[in-house]
């Protein structure tokens, strides 16, 4: 059989239902059969604002490191980091020094504010021409989605990657992450 088997573990177990709201989280592991599958170009959009200081970023920083780590040398990466400032810590490229991709996103600490909207016309603008030339490319947005009012500019450019042959998927990170916002940009790419 071909696909992805998923585990998912409560991190504790629940008490009994009442009156007062829970929350449980569940560590997710994907597993399945290794195989061939295309070259990708990717673009890793991450928030380092001041609002994902502690086990947000931590947590960030992990799921990047684990994808980072199964891209192979075909495939192409883009790190972008964010805050009220765009900076990109690997051009997109070949995965030639995964070491010193890895390291500058461990380096990543929590700043400034938050502008989605920036972030997201950078990456597109970096993975745009690899769509045209007809390869395969994915745009990940991993953000708690508290962004400074730059909502309409986070439509647009969702809107734009739709039109470009790009697709976004928005990652929510923590308890309070933006949900309306995160699955607007994601149905509308």
């Amino acid at each position: 059989m071909h696909g992805i088997a998923l585990t998912a573990e409560p991190s504790w177990r629940p008490a009994a239902a009442g009156e007062a709201p829970q929350a449980v989280h569940f560590l997710i592991e994907a597993s399945g059969e290794s195989g061939d599958r295309p070259a990708v170009s990717l673009g890793l959009l991450l928030d380092r604002s001041g609002s994902m200081e502690g086990e947000k970023l931590t947590h960030l920083k992990r799921a990047v490191e684990a994808v980072v780590n199964a891209l192979t040398p075909e495939d192409r990466l883009a790190v972008i980091a964010f805050d009220d400032e765009v900076d990109v810590l690997v051009p997109l490229a070949p995965l030639t020094d995964r070491e010193g991709a890895l390291a500058r996103i461990r380096a990543l600490i929590p700043r400034g504010g938050t502008q989605i909207g920036q972030a997201l016309e950078r990456g597109l603008a970096a993975l745009m021409p690899e769509a045209k030339g007809g390869r395969p490319c994915r745009l990940v947005l991993l953000t708690d989605g508290e962004t400074w009012g730059d909502e309409a500019a986070c439509e647009k450019a969702a809107a734009a990657a739709r039109t470009s042959g790009v697709p976004l998927v928005t990652l929510g990170l923590g308890e309070d992450w933006n949900e309306s916002l995160l699955m607007r940009l994601a149905d509308a790419s």
